[in-house]
């Protein structure tokens, strides 16, 4: 390999350093981004092609690919100081951060509406994904130093306050970031989506995403950026919940909320919804702690800020749902007063129903990640309802309950399996719809 490499033209050296920061198949166009030799990439790649250096996916648009022995040797080369190209790489890999930084905000964005096109979009692309978080984790201090000195850049990556399509994000000027901000209102309300904190959810497991938030929590604090330190804290406590780690969770959400509070610009639309995701998780913890009208009061904080400013959206959807959640679990304390247990056991449903509403409206469909577990809790309310309808000897209400039931469990496991995503959501949620649904008809 080393023969290899010395044979090539320097500009092929460099281009065949440059591409190894990719860490799977990657198209033209990302290369283009990637690489710093203009509009003759095209020919460089094929002239690396035709000495078997690396490979093209045949038909359709073309993918290249190195083996992975290969893009090993190369990025081994940058210790060696003979070679030269550490900084080549350093540079490459900056640049690849900042493409597929634009590419996750899209897919995340696309996953929104079409599920299926957005899988599609990360299972191809899934290795550079990856590659892109592994860079973004380990960037190191004196790695972000160079950039802002070198390339004049010193965005925190995946900042929540961005716009949900950042693609070629960082080169606009500053005339041109004012008009921005200065926009329509419904491009304010584009702002600070939390869109890729819900692709992550289908990217990472929840140790690996407690790793990831708690690297882009010190990072922002390393660079000042106050807010997206405050909203990775509660990202990163929202994850540790789901560990039941409620102390820790407790000391990320109490330094959230002081960061939140000493901010200059706080009653900006930005940092509220950043307080809005506070609230929400300050809620989930309360939720798990049973403390039930703190749970709601929190999640009513954040769903009057979401409301607000997002008004339908898929995280405002997700606060909706929330408090069904709430209102159910506090019901099951409510089973000696048959009317209180059933006015909370509507008001859950309504709520549950609500977050499936919103989510139509904000995306003009179902097709959803989280439309069939709302599905699914609305089934649950009607269990419960029926179950409560038998106990009382009432028949005809408890058979009409248990229908409604086998209807929403029914619609929830058909739309995991129009949108294909049986394997990837939820599987255990959607066995348990199946076996409520025996349960059911065998009474």
């Amino acid at each position: 390999m080393l023969q290899a490499y010395q044979s090539l033209p320097v500009r092929l050296q460099h281009v065949l350093v440059q591409i190894s920061v990719f860490a799977g198949p990657f198209t033209e166009e990302a290369a283009e981004e990637v690489l710093d030799s203009g509009k003759t990439v095209g020919f460089l790649l094929m002239e690396l092609k035709m000495r078997n250096l690396i490979s093209a996916s045949p038909g359709g648009p073309s993918r290249y690919d190195m083996h992975d022995l290969l893009r090993t040797f190369l990025c081994s080369l940058r210790v060696d100081k003979d070679f030269g190209v550490g900084q080549i790489i350093e540079k490459a890999e900056y640049r690849f951060k900042k493409y597929y930084e634009g590419r996750m905000r899209d897919v995340a964005k696309t996953m929104k509406k079409e599920l299926e096109r957005a899988l599609k979009e990360y299972d191809d692309d899934s290795a550079n994904f990856t590659q892109f978080l592994h860079l973004v984790v380990g960037e190191t201090a004196d790695v972000r130093e160079r950039t802002i000195h070198e390339e004049g850049d010193n965005r925190f990556w995946l900042d929540p306050a961005e716009p949900e399509s950042a693609k070629h994000q960082g080169q606009a000027s500053e005339k041109k970031k004012k008009e921005n901000d200065q926009g329509s209102d419904k491009e304010k309300k584009e702002k600070h989506q939390a869109s890729v904190g819900v692709l992550l959810e289908q990217m990472l497991t929840v140790d690996e995403r407690i790793r990831f938030y708690n690297s882009r929590m010190n990072a922002a604090k390393e660079q000042g950026k106050w807010q997206c330190a405050a909203e990775m804290m509660c990202w990163l406590a929202e994850n540790i919940l789901q560990n039941q780690s409620y102390q820790a969770a407790r000391r990320f959400l109490d330094e959230a909320f002081k960061t939140l509070q000493t901010l200059p610009n706080r009653e900006t639309d930005t940092v509220r919804l950043s307080l809005a995701r506070y609230h929400y998780v300050e809620g989930v913890y309360y939720s798990q702690l049973g403390q039930y009208e703190e749970n709601v009061q929190q999640l009513q904080k954040a769903l009057e800020i979401q409301s607000e400013i997002l008004t339908d959206d898929i995280m405002t959807a997700r606060t909706v749902n929330s408090l069904g959640y709430a209102h159910h679990h506090h019901a099951r304390t409510l089973q000696s007063d048959p009317v209180g247990y059933m006015n909370i056991l509507n008001q859950g449903l309504e709520r549950h129903r609500q977050a499936y509403e919103m989510v139509q409206r904000a995306i003009g469909s179902d097709q959803h990640i989280d439309c069939p577990t709302y599905l699914m809790n609305v089934g649950t309310m009607y269990l419960d309802m029926g179950w409560y309808y038998s106990r009382e000897n009432i028949w005809a209400l408890s058979s009409q309950n248990f229908d409604k039931a086998l209807e929403y469990f029914d619609k929830a496991v058909d739309l995991e399996k129009r949108m294909k995503t049986e394997e990837s959501s939820a599987p255990s949620s959607f066995k348990l719809c199946y076996n409520l649904h025996n349960a059911i008809k065998s009474e």
